[in-house]
């Protein structure tokens, strides 16, 4: 799976070609001090990336869920690999995503994601990702944010200091505010917090501390967080509070390893990567 977000322009019409089919980010899910759950990295081969879509158009009626690809489709996805099984070739960088057809083609190489993990998103034509290194329990070695301009290419990388909450293990982006947010470490790497990050200042700051973690996240064009738990269900959530609200739907599908979701407001969708297992996506 790679880390996904939408583009509301969407670049062309045609459908983009596969280049490759052996890449697809996972991450292993180790227990925390605190028994809830930290993603580490691991690599494997996937043919086809499926995407799960989630319709909630006509919210509070029951949601239908599609397992592998949309249909005629406006939107435009921007995925980044995050882990490939090609010890070779590691082609680690932004791609851009057909959601009718699965096919997806690199745009630009951000090889700093070699150096660690983390969450991305797309905002504003730019892309934003968490670089961190983490060596088991001894905490941060380096934190970094890497934005890359999806027109130009261009590549702004930012040195965080090396701390917990400068990790990002999931983002998403708000368009009613302009604002990132995204799921970081506490303090001490036990839990994870609500966070935003300034698009000016490119600094995060806590919002509320999170009860549970959660396997994706993004925001709709009114500005309402959803969420995806460890049971592939779906919660509204509240975005200032970082409190779970109603759920919107039980999609029936149970993830593993850590995922990512984005909203489309062109046809009111979440798409949803879905990872199932070590070799089912």
């Amino acid at each position: 799976m790679c880390i996904m977000a939408f583009s509301s322009k969407v670049l062309g019409s045609e459908s983009i070609p596969k280049e490759r089919e052996n890449y697809q980010f996972t991450e292993r899910s180790v227990p925390l001090k605190s028994g809830k759950a930290q993603v580490r990295k691991y690599r494997k081969r996937s043919s086809r990336n499926p995407v799960g879509i989630i319709n909630i158009s006509k919210l509070p009626a029951r949601t239908r869920v599609a397992k592998i690809n949309a249909q005629n489709s406006p939107a435009n996805l921007f995925g980044f690999l995050a882990a490939t099984n090609s010890y070779e070739e590691r082609d680690y960088g932004i791609y851009s995503i057909n959601p009718n057809t699965g096919d997806y083609s690199k745009l630009y190489d951000v090889e700093e994601y070699g150096e660690g993990e983390g969450g991305g998103t797309y905002a504003n034509g730019k892309f934003y990702l968490s670089v961190f290194d983490e060596f088991y329990w001894s905490g941060i070695n380096s934190a970094k944010l890497v934005v890359v301009d999806v027109v130009t290419g261009d590549k702004q990388v930012i040195e965080k200091e090396a701390e917990y909450p400068n990790a990002a293990v999931n983002m998403t982006y708000d368009p009613v505010n302009d604002v990132v947010y995204s799921i970081n470490y506490d303090e001490a790497g036990e839990a994870y917090t609500l966070s935003k990050l300034d698009l000016q200042t490119l600094d995060f700051t806590v919002v509320a501390p999170m009860e549970n973690s959660y396997r994706g996240m993004c925001i709709d064009g009114e500005g309402q967080m959803y969420v995806i738990d460890d049971y592939g269900d779906v919660y509204k959530f509240d975005k200032e509070s970082a409190v779970q609200g109603e759920k919107v739907v039980s999609t029936g599908f149970f993830p593993e390893y850590s995922q990512s979701c984005c909203w489309s407001p062109l046809d009111r969708k979440i798409y949803w990567l879905l990872v199932i297992g070590v070799k089912a996506s």
